[in-house]
């Protein structure tokens, strides 16, 4: 096959050290082990995907049989490995090499193919001087295959290099990682991935703005694979890849329109759903949108408190003129209640649908504000006995239960169970939500406030962006009715009447000293209520 057929990721695949990107370290301690000669029967390459491990893999492999490494070791500065010259490294970067074994541990996750494996370890090499076996994403194999492998990995032939690659180490046996050489393989930092793609820009032949293939990098998330293949991706749809190109293929609106966006939701704006017509939700990326509206919404926060941000000058214009007519504690308030609904978004099937109601929601909670305001006299809302309170704290009431169903949405049955203890009474005019909460169960304040992140931001939404709740332990006060009548139960059998005398008057006992009252408080452990000295008359 001619290269020029290639993709630019299997075209411009690193062949030799130089060019892998991003991973200094890894390269030199491979680059240091093959000069001084110490190389070791088994590495382990971690990493996330796309980030060059499989690559490094095989140049290592490369230079390990490459005719120049004696001369490499007697002179690296004007000797490199693999030299890209001599039959092995041809035989290698055309896929031919004899001495060389990639296997899918995807593919071959069974006992029998490791097996297989190791019978052909004794087998000497027939071209090179080591025979090597490259296992990608050999998290794989099943714990049969592994505890197969471990004998050879921890005593393998001299001849023989194992080289295991995977994206999840953590599923890796302990047993296994304990005979490995390892080696970890980060995202490549930004600034190397560009000037990487800009080299592969200029030789192709491709025009590309800087903007552009931020933003691909950006979507990258530190693979050099993504980045390559949404590169090729863009430049069939014009002559220029441009950030404007980029969008289209990827689905993404502009930083400007995400602003916009925060702007009007942030003044509670009703000309926010004439920008959602516009920008069509329906058509775009709503896992991007979603993430850059939270990057930006925390580079608004840290502007607003002065920490130094780097984005271009444009962006900065844009962000400092939201900074400077908005709060600090309404930016914190927005991004908190982006922080609690991703899981919410991340899981319905209608991704589009939602975001654009969760926009929506911003005009109603303005109007919800609006309308409380309008309806809910002052003296109602500080009104001290809910018994008393007038029609008008309805609509508060009715903003608990909005506030209880977006919080049933949130999969975490222990936290919905709080709350629903808590009773609502009242919005105070601090705009803070009093709650009553029995006595008894005083111990979950300190775990709703624990689990503050995951309902704060809805209770904002419906409440407003200065929203807080207040909670007041109360004693559980149980009506206790004189029983006049008198009731009769037949006793063993016979006619015999239990006759039971009124009720006269009641007292609650405060029993919260356990060491004084030990069986009422083991009472209490079984059965939900309160004890009462009841006088007979």
């Amino acid at each position: 096959m001619e290269t020029s057929k290639l993709n630019l990721t299997r075209k411009w695949r690193s062949q030799t050290f130089d060019t892998i990107v991003g991973q200094d370290l890894s390269v030199r301690i491979l680059k240091n082990s093959l000069y001084l000669d110490q190389l070791f029967p088994v590495y382990l390459f971690s990493g996330q995907r796309g980030c060059g491990k499989t690559s490094t893999a095989r140049v290592f492999t490369a230079a390990l049989n490459c005719q120049n490494l004696i001369k490499f070791r007697q002179d690296p500065k004007n000797n490199a490995v693999p030299c890209q010259q001599c039959e092995s490294c041809v035989a290698i970067s055309q896929g031919k090499h004899p001495d060389f074994v990639e296997i899918d541990a995807a593919s071959h996750t069974g006992v029998d193919h490791v097996r297989q494996l190791i019978e052909t370890t004794t087998f000497l090499p027939q071209m090179g001087a080591k025979k090597i076996y490259l296992i990608d994403e050999v998290h794989m194999l099943s714990k049969a295959a592994f505890n197969a492998l471990l004998k050879v990995l921890e005593e393998p032939p001299l001849s023989v290099v194992f080289i295991l690659a995977t994206t999840d180490p953590h599923k890796v046996l302990d047993t296994v990682k304990s005979r490995c050489f390892q080696l970890f393989f980060g995202p490549p930092p930004a600034q190397a991935l560009l000037k990487h793609l800009q080299q592969i820009c200029e030789k192709e032949g491709i025009q590309a703005e800087v903007a552009a293939l931020e933003v691909l990098i950006r979507e990258a998330d530190g693979s050099i694979r993504d980045a390559m293949n949404m590169l090729e991706q863009v430049r069939f749809i014009g002559s220029q890849v441009t950030v404007t190109t980029v969008s289209q293929a990827l689905g993404h609106i502009s930083d400007q329109q995400i602003i916009e966006l925060i702007d009007l939701s942030l003044g509670n704006s009703p000309q926010l759903a004439q920008l959602l017509v516009q920008i069509s939700l329906a058509d775009k990326n709503i896992e991007f949108v979603w993430k850059r509206l939270g990057e930006l919404l925390k580079l608004l926060v840290y502007r607003k408190q002065g920490v130094p941000i780097q984005v271009s000058a444009s962006l900065l214009e844009s962000l400092d003129q939201i900074v400077n007519k908005s709060s600090i504690r309404e930016l914190i308030s927005f991004l908190s209640v982006v922080v609690a609904q991703e899981q919410v978004l991340l899981k319905t099937a209608h991704k589009a649908l939602s975001l654009e109601l969760f926009f929506l929601q911003r005009i109603g909670v303005f109007k919800s504000q609006e309308s409380m305001e309008l309806s809910v006299p002052k003296s109602s809302i500080i009104q001290p006995d809910r018994d008393l309170a007038p029609e008008g704290t309805l609509v508060a009431d009715d903003l608990w239960q909005q506030f209880l169903g977006l919080l049933s949405q949130v999969p975490d049955p222990i936290l919905n169970s709080v709350f629903s203890r808590v009773r609502f009474r009242q919005l105070d005019m601090q705009g803070q939500v009093q709650l009553e909460l029995e006595q008894r169960y005083a111990f979950l304040t300190e775990l709703i406030t624990e689990k503050q992140l995951a309902w704060m931001g809805y209770l904002k939404q419906v409440f407003g962006n200065d929203a807080g709740i207040k909670i007041n332990l109360v004693v559980d006060v149980e009506v206790v009715q004189t029983i006049n009548d008198v009731k009769s139960v037949p006793i063993n059998g016979s006619s015999e009447k239990l006759h039971r005398q009124p009720v006269g008057e009641s007292k609650q006992i405060d029993v919260s000293d356990k060491s004084k009252w030990p069986l009422a408080n083991q009472i209490l452990e079984q059965f939900s209520g309160q004890v009462y000295e009841v006088k007979g008359d």
